[in-house]
């Protein structure tokens, strides 16, 4: 009991005592540091690092033993200068040694653009799995891979992932629970790339509010599953365009999904009743019925365009999901789950900053006018 309580105690006060490092890798640009690793490096469990919006792509950064919380401006900010933190990619590892005090677990990244993969664990020896992972607002070019070690407690959400290989790639011989992915799109770039990889030994995977499309569906549609099959997943309230959902995905749970199929024949519903699956209905499902959102041609044919029109203003999508919201992206009015805002961090910025008086006498002052905003 005393360990427990030494241990409650010294996790207290390494969260009360947390500090905030500043990153920008721009010549003069007034941050603590030019490395997303040198931040790192300083930083103990519990800090928050904010990383400046670049021209300049950020080196790839790996965190281990160390929970902390690293924060971009967002994949596409709403400011006078929306310039974003894209890194190159990043792994996130616990070593033999973590411990309570000494753990990735419970990292989160926020707002950042990453070009190559966001590796967990990667299948090192002598280590141990991440969990309580939060990807929050995020946009990934090459997906997510967790591979060697089990995991558990993960959160995705807010997030663009799209391109050739931006896929969520897990490992066969591992197990995985309490996957929660919601309100992102999922873009397929290429003929049959999939978006799910891996996905064999895993409990409790939810997608649920995402958007799947892709820009080459070829003959029947472009393959959910790239590798071997995916089994148990939930699938709530999600639109799928173009997608082939009845090759590799097994004993999933489909409740109010909508598929459509503008660029190739219909295919039968994988929830059909008696289907060779075992997909099961659970009801509100709509097959091969145009969603129509805003940008609903952008969406048919794949276009990589971040920042369209994703609404639904009225038709069958329309408040039809088991939540009595719109199928696909939420755009709630309150809270964090609004795909609008979710395209910039969760921070105060300055949106704009003006200079009233740009001539002055010695001895005057200079009036400098700012306006702030904040995204839910």
């Amino acid at each position: 009991m005393k360990k427990l309580l030494l241990i409650a105690l010294t996790l207290f006060v390494m969260q009360a005592n947390a500090v905030v490092h500043t990153v920008n890798n721009v010549t003069g640009g007034g941050a603590q540091f030019t490395t997303i690793n040198a931040a790192i490096a300083a930083a103990t469990m519990g800090d928050t690092i904010y990383v400046h919006g670049s021209p300049i792509v950020y080196a790839a950064f790996n965190i281990l033993d160390k929970k902390l919380t690293i924060i971009g401006p967002g994949w596409a900010p709403q400011k006078n200068n929306p310039v974003r933190a894209i890194i190159f990619s990043a792994t996130i590892k616990n070593s033999g040694a973590t411990s309570a005090v000494a753990t990735s677990n419970g990292t989160e990244l926020q707002g950042l653009v990453f070009n190559n993969t966001i590796s967990f664990s990667a299948n090192s020896i002598n280590e141990r799995g991440v969990s309580n992972i939060r990807l929050d607002r995020c946009e990934l070019r090459n997906g997510i891979e967790s591979s060697g070690y089990d995991a558990n407690n993960y959160i995705i959400e807010n997030c663009y992932i799209s391109g050739s290989v931006a896929r969520i790639s897990l490992s066969t011989s591992n197990s995985y629970s309490n996957f929660l992915f919601q309100n992102n799109i999922f873009r397929i770039d290429g003929f049959n790339n999939g978006f799910l990889s891996g996905f064999l030994n895993i409990s409790n995977f939810i997608f649920n509010h995402n958007l799947f499309m892709t820009n080459a569906p070829g003959a029947a549609g472009s393959l959910a599953v790239n590798n071997g099959v995916a089994k148990t997943l939930t699938f709530s309230n999600n639109i799928f365009v173009n997608i082939n959902l009845n090759s590799g995905i097994e004993s999933c749970t489909f409740n109010s999904n909508l598929t459509f199929y503008s660029s190739v024949p219909a295919l039968t519903a994988p929830w059909a009743a008696g289907n060779v699956a075992n997909n099961i209905d659970g009801g509100g499902n709509l097959n091969n019925v145009n969603p129509q959102m805003a940008a609903q041609t952008a969406v048919n044919t794949g276009v990589d365009n971040i920042i369209a029109d994703f609404t639904i203003a009225a038709g069958p999508a329309n408040n039809a999901g088991n939540d009595g919201k719109d199928l696909g992206l939420l755009f709630d009015a309150t809270g964090s789950l609004n795909w609008v805002s979710a395209r910039g961090a969760r921070l105060p910025f300055i949106f704009s900053m003006n200079i009233t008086n740009p001539t002055v006498s010695p001895g005057t002052n200079l009036n400098v006018e700012v306006t702030a905003k904040k995204n839910n």
